[in-house]
């Protein structure tokens, strides 16, 4: 994600980016979901952080550049990593922590997941529904 918005300096690049990624057919990282066909909203949590942090931030313009023309021209949607990747690079966290920082961000998920499916003897899916118990304190 970094690697491609770095370049992105204006609206225009961002058009000529989505617009060459869509006439090869290549895939954006950081958009689309398999469950949020609309808008992810950890992403849209995040992105409006961002925006109170981070508005004149170079690769948060180019993020919402690409990702207003993307919705524009196809529908679709960011994805949590897009502005995660966004957000960690702010906050100076190195590169090669980015990957540690997003399983840690999710190894209750999984945990659950994994005692889901222990339990009912089923493998989880994406549609799954919550059926633990809700309006838990820290």
């Amino acid at each position: 994600v970094l690697d491609y918005l770095s370049p992105i300096k204006k609206k225009e690049d961002a058009i000529n980016f989505v617009n060459e990624k869509i006439e090869k057919k290549e895939k954006i990282m950081g958009f689309g979901h398999r469950v949020y066909k609309s808008r992810d909203p950890r992403a849209q949590f995040v992105k409006k952080e961002l925006k109170k942090i981070a508005p004149d931030y170079p690769l948060f313009q180019a993020a919402e550049a690409v990702e207003d023309y993307l919705w524009e021209r196809k529908n679709l949607p960011a994805n949590v990593d897009l502005y995660a990747a966004i957000l960690m690079k702010f906050l100076g966290i190195e590169e090669n922590f980015y990957l540690p920082v997003f399983a840690a961000s999710r190894i209750f998920g999984w945990n659950a997941h994994y005692f889901e499916q222990i339990e009912n003897n089923k493998i989880i899916r994406p549609s799954a529904e919550y059926v633990g118990p809700e309006n838990l304190s820290l």
